[in-house]
């Protein structure tokens, strides 16, 4: 009996240590998140009763905070009193304007010299520049030694389309960087540049610059083949209302997308060669060992799974405790920043 008591308890400590820990997890993502009709009932009128508070706490911060001083900058947004302040850097004007009159607005009368002055700086963009039309007169020539035809080149004059280096970039900043839809791409270079650029010449233009950065692309990919150790990560993407996926290659300096309907290990072995020798850093997808067995397990997709699995198995409560001392003990010991041998040990 005795020890069944101390395994009862043994097992009660690990839970409560278990739900506080799951609960600093999750404590942030409130029924705010769902949609209405999926709350439960628990959860409406907690959000009313959360409301409820913070209307009262504004009231109240509203009726003490100009009594003697009492509560200053309580409730109040920006930093607290005795906290430097952080001014928004500005830029230095470049030209300084006299801002004089000679006469009062109100009944005409003059003026005359000023009685003080004060300046401010004012920031603005300039007004939207007009496109511009270049003719480039290319010149062909003939190479003897080399019997072909030689096509002088400029780098202001795109190989293949009618748009400049600009406007490409832009194109692609504005699909791509602010996620506009095509049309709103063409509707924005109406509007700021009076320039007439259709849906179908963005997405164009957007292949283009990706034909212009496919050799980085591949320095990228041969720089993260070199690598001695390698995190991927895929997810799902829509193509088209299709399933396809999003595989990310990352190794703290380089960052390698690749976009395809596959989740196999022939991706891995795309990007990454036959020969790679360095360690991947994964989730638990039966392509990685199918490709290499120098594998880590992400601690974060480790800790998903081994987190829920106690819900069903009691076995697993032990591993899940010994995972997190484990995970503890190494944050612990990298703080040292101990030397290459003892982190080998």
């Amino acid at each position: 009996m005795r020890r069944e008591k101390q395994e009862a308890e043994k097992k009660l400590n690990y839970l409560k240590e278990r739900h506080a820990r799951l609960w600093n997890k999750y404590r942030k993502v409130t029924s705010s998140n769902k949609p209405s009709s999926k709350k439960t009932r628990y959860e409406k009128e907690e959000e009313k009763r959360r409301k409820r508070e913070r209307k009262k706490r504004r009231k109240g911060d509203e009726d003490t905070g100009g009594k003697d001083g009492e509560d200053e900058g309580k409730g109040k947004p920006g930093r607290k009193p005795g906290h430097e302040p952080a001014w928004r850097e500005k830029l230095e004007p470049e030209e300084e304007i006299d801002v004089t009159q000679d006469r009062c607005d109100i009944c005409g009368n003059l003026l005359g010299d000023p009685i003080g002055q004060h300046s401010r700086v004012i920031e603005d963009i300039p007004d939207p520049l007009p496109p511009t039309s270049k003719q480039f007169n290319v010149f062909e020539y003939y190479c003897e030694t080399c019997d072909k035809k030689v096509v002088a080149t400029d780098p202001d004059c795109p190989e293949t389309g009618d748009f400049g280096p600009n406007t490409l970039v832009q194109t692609t900043l504005f699909k791509f960087e602010y996620r506009l839809p095509y049309r709103k791409v063409s509707d924005l270079f109406d509007t700021l540049y009076g320039f007439n650029i259709s849906e179908a010449s963005v997405l164009a233009s957007a292949e283009r610059v990706a034909n212009y950065l496919d050799p980085y692309y591949e320095e990228v990919k041969t720089e993260l083949r070199d690598a001695e150790a390698i995190h991927v990560d895929e997810t799902s993407f829509s193509v088209g209302g299709k399933g396809w996926w999003l595989w990310s290659f990352s190794n703290g300096k380089y960052v390698l997308y690749r976009l395809v309907n596959s989740r196999s290990s022939g991706v891995l072995e795309e990007v990454l060669g036959e020969d790679f020798d360095g360690w991947i850093i994964c989730d638990g997808l039966s392509a990685y060992p199918a490709f290499t067995e120098k594998l880590q397990r992400c601690w974060s997709h480790l800790f998903r799974k081994v987190e829920d699995v106690p819900d069903k198995y009691e076995e697993i409560l032990p591993i899940d405790k010994k995972l997190h001392e484990i995970y503890n003990h190494l944050n612990e010991f990298l703080e040292g920043d101990p030397p290459p041998q003892e982190r080998e040990e």
